[in-house]
């Protein structure tokens, strides 16, 4: 994606141009989309029903089989156009995703209630155990393929699409709230108050909307590829880069900068470079953040001014959403460009982030001072 749409204006000139013009027309770049982003709910089923056939004690492969393959059916079937048959990708990148996610579910439920109480083909102990568990598997595969294109078939004739596209007009609204200013402003509060508290915060909130934003992520990404723009601003690592990652870099330098208590300034020299690869949990536990009442008001005003600030930038158009996956631990900075491909996302995020030292000033001071008491208080003095 980075190579197929450089940050160029239209009206660029030279290398950027050619590069532009090459990287929009290149299927030499398109192929490793289309079957990455652009087949991704292909991927989420095969990976949630693998899990998911884990913890029901049934073969994880022969259930994700089932499951990508009755997915297939109803999302993908073959066409015939003038080049031959193809297997349509309209269902099959984020636009499936959440049909997949909930038949993926479905179909392994199935596959596992019938192999712990349906019959079985009953065969010779000579047969060796991986071909009576194909045996084993053929009847879920039938009654998974039977009762899901049965229901689509159904649900076509009703309403004039199937299941996967029903699904996706049923969670629009929720995408829809989940993408509001103040949808992304109270996830990126509950990460915070979950660090507050001691728990992992990004990974209490992943498991909620870690899809959504995967979705939004190949929305946006289509969108690009497509020769348009993005719309979903809840995408991706969105709500890292442009929240809570300006408020703890800028937490750290604001201790550096204004504190004097050596055992502070110490544990953030300590956490500087695992903080600029967002590795936060250095400062998170030694400075601490966690049940830090004097620390907790300017970290939630900086993360609601930073997540507030760049929603209304992206809402507006003056920057790009997130439309690239980038690497977790590259330096915020890079990832701001680099996930947007737009040269003013780090310009803004610079901004905030220095906006964020000078609210943390003020308490980093009182801090300080609350510091060299525990510290006289530790000694005895």
């Amino acid at each position: 994606m980075i190579l197929m749409f450089p940050p160029v204006t239209a009206n660029a000139t030279g290398f950027l141009a050619a590069w532009k013009a090459w990287g929009a027309g290149s299927m030499l770049l398109r192929t490793p989309y289309n079957l990455t982003l652009g087949i991704i709910s292909v991927y989420a089923v095969f990976g949630i029903a693998y899990s998911l056939a884990k913890t029901r004690d049934v073969h994880p492969g022969y259930a994700s089989i089932i499951s990508l393959f009755t997915f297939i059916v109803l999302a993908g079937a073959p066409v015939k156009s003038e080049l031959g048959w193809g297997i349509p990708l309209s269902q099959l990148d984020a636009q499936g995703m959440f049909g997949g996610i909930i038949l993926a579910m479905l179909t392994v439920e199935i596959t596992a209630w019938y192999i712990k109480k349906g019959p079985k083909i009953k065969m010779p102990a000579s047969v060796p155990p991986n071909i009576v568990a194909v045996f084993d598997y053929l009847f879920p595969l039938a009654i998974n393929l039977i009762v899901f294109v049965a229901l689509n078939e159904a649900i076509k004739a009703a309403l004039g699409f199937g299941i996967i596209t029903l699904v996706q007009n049923l969670i629009s609204p929720l995408l829809s709230f989940t993408d509001s200013l103040g949808s992304v402003i109270v996830i990126n509060l509950l990460v915070i108050g979950f660090w507050f508290f001691g728990i992992h915060g990004a990974a209490m909130v992943a498991s909620l909307i870690d899809p959504i934003q995967s979705a939004n992520l190949a929305a946006n990404a289509a969108a690009v590829e497509a020769g348009g723009v993005g719309t979903a601003i809840l995408a991706g690592s969105y709500k890292s880069i442009f929240g809570t990652q300006i408020m703890f870099e800028a937490l750290l330098i604001a201790v550096l900068i204004f504190a004097k208590n050596e055992r502070l300034k110490s544990l953030c020299k300590l956490s500087l470079v695992p903080n600029l690869f967002n590795i936060n949990e250095p400062l998170i536990f030694g400075l601490p953040i966690v049940m830090n009442v004097t620390m907790i008001l300017p970290i939630l005003l900086t993360t609601i001014l930073n997540t507030g600030a760049t929603y209304l930038l992206m809402k507006s158009g003056f920057l790009k959403k997130v439309f690239v996956s980038t690497v977790a631990t590259f330096p915020s900075p890079i990832n701001a460009f680099l996930s947007t491909m737009d040269w003013k996302a780090p310009v803004v995020w610079f901004i905030l982030f220095a906006i964020n030292i000078v609210i943390f000033a003020p308490f980093v001071k009182m801090y300080d001072r609350q510091a060299d008491e525990e510290d006289a208080a530790a000694r005895g003095e």
